[in-house]
C-alpha cells in the first residue's frame, strides 16, 4: 500500500480540515480554533494526510518534556479502513521518540470501538476513566497510555 505524505498544517488547509471536523465530530472545532492552534503553540503540533495533493485526515499533538498528548485523530469518512489510521499512529511514534518522549497518551470515547482497537494495536493500554468526558453527545472517555523505550519499537 501507498503511503500518504504527511506534512504540517497550514492555514490554507483550515477550510478542508474543519470539513472532516464537522463530517466526524458533533461539537466540532471551528476554523478559529485550528487556526490559534497553529498559529499561537510552540508546544502543539498539527498535521495533515494527503493522497494525491487532497486532505483526507489530520491529527494534532502535544509535546511537553518527555510526555506526547495526543489532541485530535479524525480520517474523512471516504478514507476510513485503508490504514491511514495506522500511519499516522506510526508517525506520531516516530516523532516522538525523536524527542525522546518517554509516553504518550489520549482520551477516546468508550463507545469508538474502532479507534480502541487501533490504540490496543500500538500497545496503548487503559489507565483510566472519565465519567462524561464527552458532551455532544454525552460519553465517558478511556485515558490511555503507550510508554515509550528511547530506542522502541513502533509496535512495542
Amino acid at each position: 500500500m501507498q503511503k500518504n505524505k504527511i506534512r504540517y498544517m497550514d492555514i490554507k488547509d483550515l477550510d478542508y480540515v474543519v470539513e472532516i471536523e464537522r463530517e466526524n465530530f458533533k461539537d466540532a472545532w471551528s476554523f478559529n480554533a485550528f487556526k490559534t492552534e497553529i498559529e499561537n503553540s510552540e508546544l502543539t503540533h498539527y498535521f495533515i494526510v494527503e493522497d494525491l495533493e487532497k486532505i483526507i485526515g489530520y491529527f494534532g499533538i502535544l509535546i511537553v518534556l518527555d510526555e506526547c498528548q495526543i489532541h485530535t485523530v479524525s480520517v474523512d469518512k471516504e478514507y476510513r479502513q485503508n490504514g491511514i489510521g495506522s500511519e499516522i499512529m506510526e508517525f506520531i511514534i516516530r516523532f516522538s521518540l525523536d524527542r525522546e518522549v518517554k509516553t504518550v497518551n489520549l482520551e477516546v470515547d468508550v463507545n469508538n470501538k474502532a479507534a480502541i482497537s487501533l490504540y490496543e494495536k500500538y500497545k496503548f493500554e487503559k489507565v483510566g476513566y472519565i465519567k462524561d468526558y464527552y458532551i455532544n453527545p454525552k460519553s465517558d472517555a478511556y485515558i490511555m497510555e503507550k510508554k515509550l523505550k528511547i530506542k522502541g519499537e513502533i509496535n512495542g
